[in-house]
């Protein structure tokens, strides 16, 4: 049995929903940015590259056979 424990952390975003550090922003990003619970990217879960939202992990890991066990606001636990 496989198990993905992703981490869920506030993260800032772009209008066009892009995550990113706010040392890679402008100022004038930094203040059109909204801050939002994400999934942080994590090399051993390729479902969350670019740091989906919380539904669209889900929603990829249902996609390959993982079941969530697991969810409060610092982790979500899946299982296949």
């Amino acid at each position: 049995m496989a198990v993905h424990v992703a981490v869920i952390a506030i993260q800032n975003v772009s209008p066009a929903g892009i995550v990113k550090r706010k040392t890679e922003m402008t100022i004038g990003e930094v203040a059109r940015s909204n801050s939002e619970a994400r999934v942080m990217e994590d090399a051993a879960i390729p479902n969350t590259t670019g740091s989906p939202t919380i539904q669209a992990y889900l929603e990829l890991e249902e996609a390959e056979g993982y079941t969530l066990r697991h969810m409060d606001q610092t982790y979500i636990v899946t299982y296949n």
